[in-house]
């Protein structure tokens, strides 16, 4: 069974934090969403939105774990971002040939050597 466990950049110090997201319930009721992840009993944070990104279950060779927005080294020379795809974890990425995929089973095979929030310069762009 695969751990149900969420990270996302703090609001208020842009820090990393591991949880799990529940939303944000702070003073000022406003209709923007908003998100916190919460750790331990006392532990909370309110998070940015865009950078939350959910555990794929998997860790890459050095035993990290691989989250949703990850920047993985690809055996081909390039890298590949970690992607949703339904219910199910794949990484996907795109070379000089374009757009590539592999199962989520290969994780343990990449190394995680960013994120996209942190490194988009690690990012794969198209060419068309």
């Amino acid at each position: 069974m695969r751990e149900v466990l969420f990270r996302g950049k703090r609001v208020d110090n842009g820090e990393w934090v591991e949880g799990y997201l529940s939303p944000f319930t702070g003073l000022d009721y406003d209709t923007k969403e908003r998100w916190s992840i919460r750790w331990y009993i006392l532990g909370c944070a309110e998070v940015i939105p865009e950078t939350v990104g959910q555990f794929t279950g998997m860790t890459d060779k050095n035993g990290k774990q691989v989250f949703d927005g990850d920047i993985l080294a690809d055996h081909r020379g390039g890298n590949a971002t970690v992607a949703w795809d339904g219910d199910n974890a794949r990484w996907i990425g795109c070379d000089s040939d374009g757009w590539f995929g592999c199962a989520a089973d290969e994780f343990s095979y990449r190394e995680v050597i960013g994120n996209i929030h942190d490194n988009p310069e690690l990012t794969a762009e198209v060419t068309e």
